[in-house]
């Protein structure tokens, strides 16, 4: 039995005088050498010093008489902990890495939290309040970029900044059901505007896409090219034109809209013939001061259909029509370089050429054989014949037309052959 024992033996049994004895036993222990010590409970890395006092705590615990007391042990390892707690929260409050993410916070009001939970030892909540605020930060910046998704406008992302991530993500919610939960009122209104700007836009629509190709035409000469944007401004004139691409064009196929300098234009470059760079430049001016006039009807009605969704509390971009701008507009109008242009007449090339040509030929080809056929189903009745041929091709058929269609074929054939293309 050690000494400890014995004497807490001792003093438990109520040995005379041994009540008076007081913790003086434990100072007289000490001196007597580290070996009668108590170990380190725990691992609580106390020293010699510390282990003394442990010792004592114990002794006092197993006095006996009026001077006894209870429960020393548990106070002074209690202290201990407390203590030693308070040391490492001091180093932690002296730690570089925690003092250069306190100064990297950004929001002041919370950096003055937290220095406030580190100056009085808080250093745990301190952490979590960084952790939190880290996890917030991640959080409305996702919120952030959703609402940035969804389109709102620049009055709505500024509101946001003001908010955390929970709160913005509710408003966008608020807004989505907002969108999603346009009366039906609404919602037809919307659906008839755009029905009635389409069809009241659409002729616009189709001119705009002609204009592309001849001013495509223009900037980028070629055989083909000249036969596209000639075919193109023939169809600007009289959309009902039924005269199909590379093909020859009588009068009564390019239309009544189609004056006949511009179908005899088209029919040259058909036959093989090239436009000059100067009659490119004419022709797109030509066009330009057609589509312009278009342009300026276009806006008309998109200002009135603007304002006919305002006052139905639509917006006209995301309820009625989005990109309802003109992709070709004035500003780009005006930057067209004519004399650009004219001076770029481009290269003649014999095997596009034949290439175009062989095209043309097969197109009016198309034409010269379904007449052909219904003379061939008629022969003893031509009227008959060429009605037939007219309901087939779409436009009168006529013993003159007819005559001007298979010269001009047979035309294109000796030309196609003359470059060497059977």
């Amino acid at each position: 039995m050690g000494i400890l024992e014995r004497i807490g033996s001792t003093l438990e049994k109520g040995v005379g005088g041994a009540q008076k004895l007081g913790s003086g036993i434990g100072t007289l222990l000490a001196q007597l050498g580290d070996n009668y010590l108590p170990e380190d409970p725990g691992g609580m890395e106390m020293t010699d010093q510390q282990r003394r006092g442990l010792l004592q705590a114990q002794i006092r615990d197993r006095r006996y008489g009026p001077a006894a007391t209870s429960g020393n042990v548990d106070s002074y390892l209690n202290s201990f902990r407390d203590n030693k707690e308070r040391s490492r929260v001091r180093g932690m409050m002296k730690d570089p890495g925690l003092q250069s993410r306190l100064a990297a916070i950004q929001d002041p009001n919370l950096q003055m939290l937290l220095q406030s939970q580190v100056a009085g030892g808080n250093v745990d909540e301190a952490l979590q309040s960084m952790y939190t605020s880290g996890l917030e930060s991640t959080n409305k910046q996702a919120m952030i970029d959703a609402a940035t998704a969804m389109g709102l406008t620049e009055s709505e992302m500024a509101f946001l900044g003001g908010m955390t991530a929970d709160q913005i993500q509710l408003y966008l919610q608020d807004k989505r059901d907002e969108r999603e939960g346009l009366d039906s009122t609404a919602f037809n209104e919307s659906k008839q505007l755009r029905s009635e700007f389409i069809t009241a836009t659409e002729p616009f629509r189709d001119r705009e896409e002609k204009f592309e190709q001849i001013y495509s035409g223009a900037q980028n000469p070629s055989a083909a090219g000249d036969i596209a944007m000639i075919f193109a401004y023939m169809k600007m004139l009289d959309p009902t034109s039924v005269v199909r691409e590379s093909e020859y064009a009588t009068a009564a196929a390019a239309g009544p809209l189609v004056d006949t300098k511009t179908r005899g234009l088209y029919n040259q470059v058909v036959l093989g013939q090239r436009l000059t760079a100067a009659q490119r430049a004419d022709f797109l001016k030509v066009t330009e001061g057609v589509y312009r006039t278009d342009l300026k009807k276009y806006e008309t009605n998109l200002g009135r259909y603007q304002t006919l969704a305002e006052n139905s509390n639509l917006d006209f971009e995301n309820d009625v029509m989005p990109n309802s701008t003109p992709a070709i507009d004035t500003e780009f109008l005006d930057s067209i370089d004519y004399e650009a242009i004219k001076n770029n007449e481009g290269q003649d090339d014999p095997g596009e050429l034949a290439a175009v040509l062989k095209r043309n030929v097969q197109a009016t080809g198309i034409s010269v054989l379904a007449i052909t056929r219904a003379l061939e189903q008629y022969p003893n009745d031509r009227p008959t014949a060429l009605r037939e041929a007219s309901e087939t091709l779409g436009y009168e058929v006529t013993e003159a037309n007819f005559e001007e269609l298979n010269n001009n074929f047979n035309l294109m054939r000796q030309t196609l052959t003359s470059l060497g293309d059977n």
